[in-house]
C-alpha cells in the first residue's frame, strides 16, 4: 500500500478490483528501475484486450451492468477467472498445439522415410543371411578337412601303422586346402563389419513398428524381421528351383507386415521443433529433410514463440501471487513479497527449475521401467537426460527410445519438458533483469546508439562542408565570386523582395 500511494495509483479499495485486474489493466508506468511493470517485475504486462479495457473503465466510472452483460463470453471468463483463463488460453492450449503439431508434422516425415527404412533392414538381412552361409561353409570345411585327408592318405596306400609317415601326410594335405583360403579372408573382413552394428546390422525401427512382434522393444521388434524374412528367403529357394542364393536374398522381405509408427515420427518431430536433437534418428530421404528444412524451422519459431507467451503468463501470475502476500497482516508472509525481484527472483527461479528437473528425471525412471524390460535408469543417469533436454544440448547418449514410445506418451512426457522450458525461459529472464541493474549504468548521452547517431550526423556535416568547399573552389577557379550564405532558402531576387516585404 505504500508503495501505490507513492506512485500516485487508485487503490483496490477504490476501483473494486482485485489487485491482479488493477495490474492487468492499468497502463504501465514508464522509467522505473526494475522495468515497464514498475518494481513489480522486469516484464511489461499481458496485451490489454480492447473490449476487456472498455470493461475496466466501465466498472471504474460505475458502468452499469447492462454493460457488463454486453461482454462476450470470453471477456467474462478473463474478467471473473484471469489467472485459469491465461492458464488456459496462453499456457496449456499452446503447449498443446505445439504437441498437435508434432504429430502431424512427425506423421508425414515417419511416412515419407519408412520404405527406406523398411529398403535398409531388407539388405541388412541379406548381408546377415550371406555372412550366415559363409560361416556354415566354414564351419563344414573345417569339420571334413581332416576326414578327407585321412581318406586321401589312405586311397594313396599309405600305410597306418607308420604314424609318423601319416602325421607328415595329414599336415601336406591341410597346407594344400586352399579352397579354404578365400572364404576364411571373406568371412574375417565381412566379420569386422558386422561387428561394428552389433547383432541385427545396420537395422533399425526409428519410423516403423511390426504390431505382430513379440514385445515393442527394438529387439523384438527387429528379431521378428529377422524371423519373417529368413521364411521368405527359404520359401523362395524351395518354390523357385532354379533361383540362386544372390537372387532368393534380394528378392526376400521381412517387413511387409510393419507399418509407420507415428508416435516415433512425432517424438523426432518434437525433438526438432525443441531444439534438442538427440541425433539418434536422422532423415535420409529427399522428403523427409525438405519437411525439416522448411515445416521444421516454421516450428522452431512456432515453439519459441509460444515458450515465451507462456512464460510470460506463468510469471505474472506468480508475481501477482507475491504482491498479495505483501499485502498480507501476517509478517511472515509479507516477506515473501521480495521474490519477486532481485537476487531473490532469480534463486527463486532457478529453484524452481531444478526441482523440476528432479521431477521430470523420476518421471523418466518410471517411464524406463513401464515400457523396457530388464532396463535399469538410475537415477543419475535419469538427471543427465533430464538436464540436457532441458537445456536443449542434446548429446544422443541418453534420448527417448522410439520403438517403445506410444502416442499417450506425447502428453506427459514431451509435456514436462515444454513446462520445464517456460522455467527456464522465467529463470533467464528473471536473471537477465537482475543484471541489467547490477551492471554499471552510463549516463545517457554516452550510449552506443547516441554516439553512433553523432557519429553519423558528425560524418554528414562534414561531407556537406566538403562538397561546398569544392563548389567554391571551382567557381573561383572560373572566376565567378563564391555564394555568401544566406539564411533564406531561395536566394532569387523575386524571393528576397517578396521575404523583404513580409519583414516590414
Amino acid at each position: 500500500m505504500v508503495e501505490e500511494e507513492k506512485m500516485g495509483e487508485v487503490t483496490s479499495a477504490d476501483t473494486g478490483l482485485t489487485p491482479f485486474e488493477e495490474h492487468h489493466y492499468k497502463k504501465p508506468p514508464l522509467n522505473i528501475v526494475g522495468g515497464w511493470q514498475g518494481v513489480d517485475s522486469n516484464v511489461p504486462p499481458l496485451p490489454l484486450d480492447p473490449a476487456s479495457e472498455d470493461i475496466s473503465q466501465s466498472k471504474h466510472d460505475g458502468g452499469s451492468e447492462k454493460e457488463h452483460e454486453k461482454m462476450s463470453f470470453l471477456d467474462q471468463l478473463e474478467s471473473r477467472f484471469p489467472r485459469w483463463y491465461h492458464i488456459a488460453l496462453d499456457v496449456l492450449l499452446p503447449l498443446g498445439f505445439l504437441i498437435a503439431v508434432a504429430f502431424v508434422c512427425g506423421h508425414i516425415v515417419a511416412v515419407l522415410e519408412l520404405d527406406g527404412e523398411k529398403i535398409n533392414n531388407n539388405l541388412a538381412l541379406a548381408e546377415n543371411q550371406h555372412l550366415q552361409e559363409l560361416l556354415k561353409g566354414l564351419v563344414d570345411a573345417a569339420e571334413s578337412a581332416p576326414v578327407d585327408c585321412l581318406d586321401s592318405y589312405i586311397s594313396s596306400g599309405g600305410d597306418m601303422n607308420n604314424v609318423l609317415k601319416l602325421r607328415q601326410s595329414l599336415q601336406e594335405c591341410g597346407s594344400q586346402l586352399q579352397v579354404l583360403d578365400q572364404p576364411i579372408n571373406d568371412v574375417y573382413e565381412e566379420l569386422a563389419i558386422e561387428l561394428g552394428y552389433g547383432q541385427y546390422g545396420s537395422m533399425s525401427v526409428n519410423w516403423m513398428t511390426c504390431s505382430n512382434a513379440k514385445g515393442r522393444e527394438a529387439g523384438d521388434q527387429l528379431a521378428y524381421m529377422a524371423g519373417v524374412w529368413t521364411e521368405s528367403y527359404e520359401t523362395l529357394l524351395q518354390e523357385n528351383k532354379d533361383m540362386s542364393r544372390e537372387e532368393a536374398m534380394a528378392q526376400a522381405t521381412g517387413t511387409n507386415s510393419c507399418q509407420v509408427h507415428t508416435a516415433a515420427g512425432a517424438v523426432f518431430w518434437f525433438t526438432i521443433m525443441t531444439t534438442i536433437g538427440y541425433g539418434n534418428a536422422t532423415p535420409v530421404t529427399a522428403g523427409g529433410r525438405a519437411m525439416v528444412y522448411t515445416l521444421g524451422f516454421v516450428s522452431i519459431i512456432l515453439f519459441t514463440a509460444i515458450i515465451g507467451r507462456a512464460g510470460y503468463a506463468v510469471l505474472q501470475i506468480v508475481d501477482d501471487g507475491l504482491r498479495r502476500c505483501e499485502r498480507q497482516k501476517n509478517k511472515v508472509v509479507q516477506k515473501l513479497g521480495v521474490i519477486k525481484r532481485g537476487v531473490p527472483s532469480v534463486l527463486f527461479w532457478m529453484a524452481l527449475l531444478i526441482l523440476w528437473i528432479l521431477f521430470v528425471a523420476e518421471i523418466a525412471i518410471w517411464y524406463n521401467d513401464a515400457r523396457r524390460v530388464n532396463s535399469d535408469l538410475s537415477l543419475s543417469d535419469a538427471m543427465w537426460w533430464s538436464y540436457i533436454s532441458t537445456t536443449t544440448v542434446g548429446f544422443g547418449d541418453f534420448y527417448i527410445q522410439p520403438d517403445v514410445f506410444l502416442a499417450r506418451d506425447m502428453f506427459y512426457i514431451p509435456l514436462l519438458l515444454l513446462i520445464s522450458f517456460v522455467f527456464l525461459a522465467n529463470f533467464l529472464l528473471k536473471l537477465s533483469g537482475w543484471l541489467l541493474e547490477v551492471m554499471p549504468s552510463r549516463e545517457s548521452g554516452s550510449s552506443l546508439g547516441l554516439i553512433l547517431e553523432e557519429q553519423l550526423e558528425l560524418k554528414s556535416g562534414n561531407d556537406h562542408a566538403q562538397e561546398a568547399k569544392h563548389k567554391a573552389s571551382v567557381q573561383e577557379e572560373e572566376g565567378k565570386e563564391p555564394p555568401v550564405s544566406s539564411p533564406f532558402k531561395d536566394e532569387s531576387p523575386a524571393y528576397l523582395a517578396e521575404t523583404e516585404i513580409g519583414l516590414a
